[in-house]
């Protein structure tokens, strides 16, 4: 936690079908001293998605929602606006909640305390004082899969028009309730009694949010409120429901069209992976400074839910999930062995520098610790990369791989990680070693 400036955290781990345990660790905020326990709110972010999906797939078992129907026909506060591509293929809900539905909006910032809070109708359509791009259509619905919270911000509205309720309500009385989901919520803003049971969101720095947190009206997409254990009960929930427990949250036919999964690894809500008895579903949750990740092996009755307050969150939830796997004997998740090679400090001071990723307007900076090398970014996140090779090097945090070559061009060192490629600034002094193969420093 210490390493991630991470002050709080709370886990659930479920074993042989039930809650084996949960509990809190560390303190609600960086400067407080009140301790985080299993009752501490967590803003679960895009964990909401796998409640609405629920919820949603719940009005579709009733008869309310259809889920290969035109959504137009059911949406009426707002539409989807025609274009080329909706001529082509009509969305549908099947299509928003699998994030196939050719939606905009990857996902969604926020609003501080003292911003005015826009309309759902003004967040679909990308009015002030929204602070998000219109949400629209511009590609193919089902031709492919992206990652769109701004898909979901049509279910919610969706929702609202076909049963004339609060999108919150309709999740309390579909979702919250049945489960015994009762420290989660998705009223906004929060009453003063839960207000006194959240945890502090901080940046990776360490440093608590303005006004511990962000508001989020997009509720269906980022606006839950939740604890570990809640979020395991909906776990177990759609386990059951996929077992075709009596009294399930979802018939097994909607359950197993939820859970079903594609070759995108993605089902009617959360990420589906694997098959069988190893078949496991999931969803994390990024929101500003709150972290958070489920996941649940419906067969086995093995999982986890790991919520943090604070951006570097995901990384110490990969390794707090990963020690699970590996104690409760899960078939994945289990730690990565890599073995390190020797490189010299000098080669190590080499590849130390400034390196500017112009594609998107920022910068990397390397340097070298002991016989690693430590890169940081401009959000204030570092990772440990270990040589595997003389132009290859690992992070212990994730595994991400990270490669030196050299710019034909300007024959200056190029360094390649996590899909970006950053060029080292000319204007530092030169190493004293040769780089990497024609990547020579200048004569004295």
């Amino acid at each position: 936690m210490a390493r991630y400036n991470v002050p709080g955290v709370s886990i659930a781990v479920i074993d042989n079908g039930t809650i084996a345990w949960a509990k809190g660790y560390g303190t609600t905020r960086e400067d407080g001293t009140l301790p985080v326990s299993e009752s501490t709110l967590f803003q679960a972010a895009s964990i909401a998605k796998l409640v609405a999906a629920t919820g949603a797939l719940r009005l579709v078992q009733h008869g309310v929602l259809d889920l290969d129907r035109d959504v137009n026909l059911q949406l009426r506060a707002w539409r989807v606006p025609p274009n080329q591509f909706t001529a082509e293929h009509a969305v549908t809900l099947r299509e928003l909640l699998s994030h196939r539905a050719g939606i905009t909006v990857h996902g969604f910032s926020g609003y501080a305390h003292g911003d005015s809070l826009p309309s759902l109708r003004q967040i679909l359509d990308g009015e002030p004082p929204a602070n998000s791009a219109p949400i629209r259509v511009d590609m193919t619905p089902g031709s492919q899969f992206r990652y769109s919270g701004g898909g979901y911000l049509v279910v919610q509205q969706l929702v609202i028009d076909a049963t004339g309720q609060s999108f919150a309500q309709v999740m309390q009385d579909e979702v919250l309730g049945p489960v015994g989901m009762t420290s989660s919520t998705f009223m906004l803003p929060l009453s003063d009694e839960r207000k006194g049971l959240t945890a502090c969101g901080h940046t990776y720095s360490g440093e608590s949010v303005e006004g511990c947190w962000n508001r989020y009206p997009e509720t269906a997409a980022a606006g839950l409120w939740s604890t570990p254990t809640d979020l395991a009960k909906l776990g177990l929930a759609l386990s059951a429901a996929a077992g075709e427990a009596p009294n399930s949250i979802l018939s097994k036919a909607i359950a197993t069209q939820m859970l079903g999964g594609n070759a995108d690894e993605t089902g009617l809500g959360p990420g589906v992976h694997g098959a069988g008895e190893v078949l496991h579903f999931d969803h994390a949750g990024w929101n500003n400074g709150f972290r958070s990740y489920l996941v649940v092996y419906p067969a086995l009755g093995k999982g986890a839910v790991v919520m943090a307050n604070g951006d570097g969150g995901d990384l110490l939830i990969n390794e707090i999930v990963r020690s699970i796997a590996r104690t409760y004997r899960w078939p994945d998740y289990a730690p990565e062995q890599r073995n390190a090679t020797a490189m010299d400090t000098a080669a190590l001071d080499a590849r130390a520098g400034e390196y500017d990723v112009r594609a998107y307007g920022l910068t990397l900076n390397v340097r070298r610790e002991r016989d690693h090398l430590i890169v940081s970014t401009p959000r204030g996140s570092w990772y440990t990369f270990y040589p595997a090779g003389d132009t290859t090097f690992f992070a212990t945090e994730d595994g991400s791989e990270l490669t030196f070559t050299c710019s034909p061009q300007s024959r200056q060192p190029i360094l390649r990680v996590w899909g970006m490629a950053a060029l080292r600034r000319t204007d530092q002094p030169p190493p004293n070693v040769s780089f990497i193969g024609p990547c020579l420093p200048p004569a004295p």
